[in-house]
């Protein structure tokens, strides 16, 4: 399969996955459609540039810098393999999104690695709840305008709904997730509405790369969000809740600006109680999340115990 095939590079260019085809220095020299749709960046900010150079930026579940190391693109580079990963790449307005890569090796007619060639789809990640879509037009009133998630009164009528099944079906684990913003009022004091909207915006785009499409998130005051995950289980939960956090450090609000930012995130997760009253669960989060915030933030605090994450 030769890299500049005319027949290749059109069946590509209208294929719905992102591609994008590299040399052997990992110089980007195609760049479908849809991985512009998908990354917000247009051909022309990227073919010519080599793909560790500040683009997509992908990083593990872990955090792990994938350029700076487990490359799967380098990886097929160097071992002639097949290889496929799920990873969350660097949107060009700065959050995470969580995408299925895999990636194969282009040859010339001798059998010499030339290059190598990336597709990625989006994965499942969580949105407004997919078995809510008969309720978005009569609820939409109850959309947070900034952030396109669920508002806090509906969030609130979502959470005591809850409550109620847990009561009525004992065995239903419920857990809690509430996150916020660090040093956001800060923030505000120096940056105008619509960066500070921004910031809020691209933190709700990049948590979402941590849930699935079952789970509910919504916007739960003016820098923070809340989750309800169901039929969960405590180690569940806390994979979610320090799975977003990496993803808000490792975010870049602005980024398609002069002046971008960073942010980290503070998290208080409880596992809802057959007895709980709205008040009470949404007590024990906030108490968790205020003790990571005066621990400094950035970090993850559960029910028992407080999970120290991350740098300040």
């Amino acid at each position: 399969m030769k890299i500049n095939d005319p027949f290749l590079m059109n069946l590509l260019e209208n294929v719905s996955d992102g591609v994008y085809i590299v040399d052997k220095m990992r110089r980007i020299s195609f760049w479908n459609s849809a991985a512009e749709a998908i990354t917000g960046f247009h051909p022309d900010e990227v073919v010519g540039s080599f793909c560790m150079h500040n683009i997509l930026n992908h990083v593990d579940e872990a955090g792990n810098k994938l350029c700076l190391g487990e490359c799967p693109l380098a990886a097929v580079l160097d071992d002639g393999k097949d290889h496929e990963a799920s990873i969350f790449l660097h949107h060009r307005k700065g959050y995470r999104i969580p995408v299925n890569v895999r990636v194969l090796p282009l040859r010339d007619d001798s059998g010499e690695i030339q290059g190598a060639i990336e597709i990625f789809m989006e994965a499942a990640a969580g949105e407004v709840r997919s078995d809510q879509g008969g309720e978005l037009e009569a609820h939409a009133g109850l959309m947070d305008p900034v952030t396109q998630l669920w508002d806090s009164h509906y969030v609130e009528n979502f959470l005591q709904d809850c409550l109620e099944k847990v009561r009525d079906f004992s065995r239903l684990p419920v857990g809690i997730i509430l996150m916020e913003i660090d040093g956001y009022p800060k923030l505000c004091q120096t940056e105008n509405r619509e960066r500070c909207e921004q910031v809020v915006r691209t933190a709700a785009l990049s948590i979402r790369g941590a849930l699935l499409p079952s789970d509910m998130l919504g916007r739960w005051g003016e820098s923070g969000f809340l989750a309800v995950t169901g039929n969960t289980s405590s180690a569940r939960m806390k994979k979610i809740a320090e799975q977003a956090r990496i993803l808000v450090e490792n975010s870049t609000p602005l980024r398609d600006t002069e002046n971008p930012l960073q942010m980290t995130i503070s998290v208080g997760a409880t596992m809802v109680q057959g007895d709980d009253t709205v008040e009470a669960v949404l007590k024990r989060a906030e108490d968790r999340l205020y003790k990571c915030k005066e621990s400094g933030g950035n970090q993850v605090c559960l029910d028992g115990s407080a999970v120290v994450t991350g740098q300040k």
